[in-house]
């Protein structure tokens, strides 16, 4: 059995500012950096097989700080990263549904316009499955830890339960939350864990 451990990486300034952050590299934000330790401190007795991360700063360092706690080195993968959300890069939902209204029926049609300039749903479907499976087939057994971000972990989940593409947006997954899914030998896949903060409670003001 594998079981896939998905952390999202603490928060970045956009993403306290609720802006569009995808390929825009930011490093985590005071908050993130705190969120990153209890995170740490949450996993430290978890034993660890292997370590996956996205590119991006804000899931290295969120990543380099739980690794701390384990004899492991981190892989690092472009197919984890945040899609690309192009035009909407640094832009508030209010400020995309003005410019685009109707963009979250095309979206979740998984329609390729979307976001402009960006990458094509399709794209990002792809990478992020093709992505998984090369760490499923790396890892026949043992306890996976995967550091990403809140779209490819959404897709990760619904890949392995059957969803379709348009249930990832109904799916909350916080910054710096874990969860689990657990790949059994006879093919049936479990979600034991979604979107937990926890850990979190004692940073909140």
């Amino acid at each position: 059995m594998i079981r896939l451990i998905l952390v999202r990486h603490g928060v970045t300034e956009w993403n306290e500012q609720k802006k569009y952050i995808g390929s825009t590299d930011l490093s985590l934000s005071k908050k993130g950096t705190a969120q990153a330790l209890a995170v740490s401190e949450s996993l430290k007795d978890e034993p660890l097989t292997a370590i996956y991360c996205s590119e991006y700063t804000r899931a290295m360092q969120t990543a380099k700080t739980i690794v701390k706690n384990h004899n492991l080195q981190i892989n690092y993968l472009s197919g984890l990263n945040e899609t690309d959300f192009g035009k909407w890069e640094g832009l508030t939902f209010n400020e995309v549904t003005k410019d685009w209204p109707n963009f979250i029926d095309n979206w979740l049609a998984g329609k390729d316009g979307l976001p402009p300039e960006g990458e094509p749903v399709s794209v990002f479907k792809n990478r992020v499955e093709s992505t998984l499976g090369k760490i499923v087939t790396q890892n026949p057994e043992g306890n996976v830890l995967i550091v990403a971000h809140a779209g490819p972990i959404k897709l990760i989940i619904c890949h392995l339960l059957d969803l379709g593409f348009s249930e990832m947006w109904r799916m909350q997954k916080d910054s710096a939350s874990i969860s689990k899914i657990d790949l059994y030998d006879d093919g049936k896949n479990v979600l034991t864990l979604l979107n937990d903060t926890c850990h979190l409670n004692h940073l909140i003001s």
